[in-house]
């Protein structure tokens, strides 16, 4: 007889490092994109985040994974990097060379904002507190 009712976390998976596993896969590791991954509604996957602390641990591991892969290819971007690649030339020769890839001030910018933010935001806040600038205010109005 077949079993019904709500699929159970051990039914799907035998341990939270297979989740790892599925989900490297899976670079938009979103919550949304893990449960259709699994096969799963979103609400049943939240429920087995919540009733199962190693397999919440095991999707937290590998978003963060991810998340340093990316902060890894912005840093690079906003520094400069160089890689080696093979080229083909006209004659059919193949040759290794090295690529430099300038930094990318896109790149820099937003790394800059998001990690400075009080220094590297669009809006600068400034106070002024009397002082002469009041006095020539008040000049000009007479």
């Amino acid at each position: 007889m077949a079993r019904t009712g709500r699929p159970k976390l051990k039914d799907k998976l035998l341990m939270p490092q297979e989740v790892a596993l599925r989900l490297a896969e899976n670079f938009a590791a979103t919550d949304a994109n893990i449960a259709k991954v699994l096969g799963v509604e979103l609400n049943t996957l939240m429920r087995w985040k919540r009733d199962y602390p190693e397999f919440c641990q095991a999707l937290k591991d590998c978003k963060d994974a991810q998340d340093a892969k990316v902060v890894k290819c912005l840093f690079e971007r906003a520094t400069g990097y160089t890689y080696e690649c093979e080229k083909v030339l006209s004659t059919g020769a193949k040759i290794r060379t090295t690529v430099t890839m300038p930094p990318d001030p896109t790149s820099m910018i937003f790394w800059l904002k998001n990690r400075q933010p009080e220094k590297w935001r669009e809006k600068q806040e400034l106070e002024h507190i009397g002082g002469p600038m009041v006095a020539v205010i008040n000049e000009v109005k007479k």
